[in-house]
């Protein structure tokens, strides 16, 4: 195999790195239209306290390479518990001294709203799945092995996507809890 100059990409870096940021742009609209619906459920707390993922994937436009891109903030998962089938944003109320609940128990919610929220919370974890596998193409393509700080920024996104997965993971084990105690 010939040895690349390191501030060349490679095709198979190009491509897995083209596939992320496809997959990165899906996620970012499917998390949008998760908070979209959850929002729009009355009792819902505001957008004001959300956190959301930067969507800045950009590169360095004066040399063209990727190693200066600014990595994406924390990613946040827009998922809702199964109590009552409300949206988690409910959870917070949990925490709140008695006095201070204005709403203990928020309006019902449409079951089609709710049916549309667990369909979009799967696409998002398959999509999480896909960039998981991308970002391992990724990794182990011999032009990122060969550069530390563009190896160092995959394995950022990958963590945050593992810890993303690993979130919904706990949260589908808490849900399938909640409907078990309440048979």
């Amino acid at each position: 195999m010939a040895v690349l100059n390191p501030t060349q990409k490679s095709p198979e870096r190009a491509f897995a790195l083209q596939k992320y940021l496809l997959l990165h742009s899906q996620h970012d609209a499917l998390q949008k239209h998760l908070h979209q619906v959850t929002a729009s459920i009355p009792g819902s707390p505001t957008s004001s306290t959300d956190r959301n993922r930067n969507s800045s994937v950009s590169s360095d436009s004066s040399t063209g390479s990727n190693e200066s891109m600014n990595p994406p903030s924390q990613p946040t998962t827009y998922t809702r518990s199964r109590r009552g089938s409300l949206p988690s944003s409910f959870g917070h109320m949990q925490h709140l001294p008695h006095e201070l609940r204005i709403h203990p128990l928020p309006a019902v919610v449409d079951e089609t709203v709710v049916e549309e929220i667990e369909g979009d919370e799967q696409k998002l974890k398959n999509v999480n799945q896909q960039i998981k596998t991308t970002l391992t193409d990724l990794l182990n393509c011999e032009s990122v092995k060969s550069d530390a700080r563009y190896r160092l920024w995959v394995q950022k996104r990958l963590m945050d996507t593992e810890r993303e997965l690993k979130e919904i993971r706990s949260k589908s084990c808490e849900r399938r809890r909640s409907e078990d105690m309440s048979l």
